[in-house]
């Protein structure tokens, strides 16, 4: 089944994912996750640090095409999103991704940037991930998030980052995902 959306709280390490019941927005899995060494938002490339914001997986990496670090498979992020190019943030290469080596997940921050759980979670997540339609929130507390279900497949999401108030719009329909800028108190 697919995911309506996967949130991360970085305070938690936890990663999970969400489903929409009956206009109920229910969690059906939660997944440990380590992330970045050092505190706080991603700015710059190398900072090692997780970036927060709203983000879409752009493609399904597979074993075979990647070195043994990342494990069962990645899923690379949109990072930097429009909001993060707004606001002078710079990087790449944030990736969803497993591993192989346990002592990576010995503590909630051990990683240069990207989210890192184990293979069997992650082969379990990479089968709720539709590319470039679920959101991915990466937020420091699961209640940052506001979330706002308009139709059966649509999300209109409200997000602060760098103190901009900005709204994720994604039509299931027309596969339109827009970042809209918003002024907002939140």
């Amino acid at each position: 089944q697919e995911a309506e959306l996967v949130i991360v709280s970085k305070s938690k390490g936890q990663l999970r994912i969400i489903k929409n019941s009956k206009n109920n927005f229910l969690t059906v899995e939660e997944i440990f996750v380590s992330y970045g060494k050092k505190p706080g938002d991603k700015k710059l490339s190398g900072d090692k640090k997780t970036p927060a914001g709203a983000y879409f997986v752009t493609e399904i990496i597979p074993r075979q095409e990647l070195k043994d670090m990342y494990g069962a498979g990645a899923l690379p992020l949109n990072y930097p999103n429009p909001i993060d190019e707004l606001t002078g943030k710079k990087g790449n290469s944030i990736w969803i991704h497993g591993t192989d080596n346990t002592e990576r997940l010995s503590s909630l921050n051990n990683t240069n940037g990207c989210l890192v759980m184990n293979n069997d979670r992650f082969n379990s997540l990479v089968r709720h991930i539709r590319l470039n339609k679920t959101p991915v929130l990466i937020t420091d507390e699961f209640t940052d998030v506001h979330l706002r279900k308009t139709r059966r497949r649509d999300f209109r999401i409200v997000a602060r980052q760098d103190n901009i108030f900005y709204r994720v719009i994604n039509n299931a329909k027309t596969g339109n995902i827009v970042y809209e800028k918003i002024n907002r108190n939140m």
